[in-house]
């Protein structure tokens, strides 16, 4: 057996896919490779599919180069599941939900595809209302970070919290800091991301002066484990307007993972997990500001019943009875 993976670069190892800084490649394709390897199946990752393939992985297409790249992934699917091979199309954000670059790439090849797979329950169940006749399911994205025990006690005297995300997040964290301005007041925030988010930070029309102190970290996996470590609490604000409402949940899977009470916009793709975080604009969230062990019971109790669900073996395990 052949499995090929449909990468949108070209001349990429399974080392680099492992450490990118892109979380689809990182935390989605990574298992992937990882079942391949097990099998020793033969695998390529790529472009453009060799012609012995007998099983294809779609990954995250990208808008760069979509209109160039979208006839030559689509022309090679067609071809693999008219010879009868199987394809899955790795589902990460709800393209066909708003006006996306990729929406007509991802309609067609959900259409052509044998499985889908998404990394939320909330996506999955979004996508079936839309495709017919293909078989769709869920894997969530693999933990990349260590679990550890919900702390007993404020780390210190000032009360410190953190966010870590992308950029395009950064608009929900300056809303948050804006509208929590008062309760954060003299709280220590600690930003884990890229220069972009400060950026944002910095030119947000402020309707209160953030009285918080600003600390920032270049992203980094270790990095992200390194401040929690130093940290009370984690927030994760969204909107339940955005297109990212359905993606993945790795951020708040991540962040009860390292222990951290988290207060959370409950976007569809959190459902499932509502009852281990308290939600947004409630008085349980205003009491973890000010208490952030309130909720530790609701941290132990995520990492009892779910965290199993989000390792590598169990993540593998799911990639490797589809695949294989």
């Amino acid at each position: 057996m052949h499995l090929h993976i449909f990468f949108n670069s070209d001349n990429v190892t399974p080392e680099q896919i492992k450490k990118s800084g892109v979380a689809s490649a990182r935390l989605r394709t990574s298992p992937i490779i990882e079942v391949a390897h097990e099998a020793e199946l033969g695998l390529s990752i790529g472009n453009f599919a060799p012609a012995n393939t007998t099983a294809a992985v779609v990954t995250k297409i990208g808008s760069l180069d979509i209109d160039k790249r979208e006839n030559q992934w689509i022309h090679q699917i067609k071809l693999l599941s008219a010879a009868g091979h199987p394809v899955t199309v790795d589902y990460s954000d709800h393209h066909l939900g708003f006006a996306s670059p990729q929406r007509g790439f991802y309609s067609e090849a959900a259409e052509t595809c044998t499985n889908i797979v998404t990394p939320s329950t909330a996506l999955t169940e979004e996508i079936k209302k839309i495709v017919t006749g293909t078989k769709c399911h869920t894997i969530y994205d693999v933990l990349e970070y260590p679990q550890c025990e919900p702390k007993r006690d404020p780390c210190s005297k000032e009360i410190r919290a953190m966010w870590f995300g992308h950029p395009a997040n950064a608009k929900f964290l300056a809303r948050f800091i804006d509208e929590y301005s008062a309760a954060m007041a003299d709280q220590h925030l600690t930003v884990i991301s890229m220069k972009e988010t400060v950026q944002i930070l910095e030119k947000y029309p402020y309707k209160h002066s953030p009285l918080l102190r600003l600390r920032f970290v270049p992203w980094s996996p270790k990095a992200v484990l390194d401040s929690a470590r130093q940290a009370d609490y984690c927030v994760i604000p969204s909107d339940n307007k955005s297109p990212k409402r359905f993606a993945s949940n790795n951020r708040l899977v991540a962040a009860l993972a390292l222990g951290l009470p988290t207060i959370a916009t409950t976007i569809p793709s959190y459902h499932e997990f509502s009852d281990f975080y308290a939600e947004e604009r409630t008085a349980s969230a205003l009491e973890v500001m000010r208490n952030p062990v309130s909720i530790r019971d609701k941290v132990c109790r995520f990492q009892e019943e779910h965290l199993d669900k989000f390792t590598l073996a169990n993540i593998a395990k799911k990639w490797r009875s589809l695949l294989l």
